[in-house]
């Protein structure tokens, strides 16, 4: 190498990257739901709010993302838990999982994975109650941030 010029280093994706990334994979998992979205159509929270199986389906797809090019070892914080998903049944618990595989990257992961078993999804979501601080660096997601207008065919976000 040259006088005063630095070797090259690998390339690594940044976080700003990583994120648009898992955004873009999630994004069309919300597109297929929203059709059968509909006021009613999701689960109410102990909150009232709603939450939908587009809610469930990005926020795993994102954490499994984000843990298979980051590790174990990145914290996370995000609106949805496993327990909210659980008691609204086998049926959407399984539809959130049949809308990960579906959507989840597998080609750009290494390894022969094709698909994630519905608890691995459920997991996922235990990975998003990070109790926070003032130390580190933490990942933070509204899967679906305006689910009510996204019931009504308004506007929402994938926020991350």
């Amino acid at each position: 190498h040259r006088v005063g010029r630095r070797p090259r280093q690998p390339v690594m994706i940044s976080d700003m990257d990583l994120a648009v990334r898992a955004v873009t994979y999630a994004a069309p998992l919300t597109q297929k739901v929203r059709p059968s979205a509909a006021p009613g159509s999701g689960h109410t929270k102990d909150d009232d709010s709603p939450v939908t199986v587009a809610d469930f389906g990005v926020q795993s797809l994102v954490t499994l993302y984000l843990q298979a090019k980051l590790g174990g070892g990145f914290r996370f914080l995000a609106e949805e838990d496993a327990a909210t998903l659980q008691q609204s049944g086998p049926e959407m618990m399984e539809e959130v999982a049949r809308l990960v595989n579906e959507f989840f990257p597998f080609h750009e992961i290494a390894g022969d994975r094709t698909a994630y078993t519905t608890a691995e999804v459920i997991e996922a979501l235990t990975r998003a109650a990070d109790d926070g601080g003032r130390e580190g660096e933490f990942w933070f997601m509204d899967p679906i941030d305006g689910t009510k207008g996204f019931l009504r065919g308004g506007q929402y976000a994938i926020a991350l």
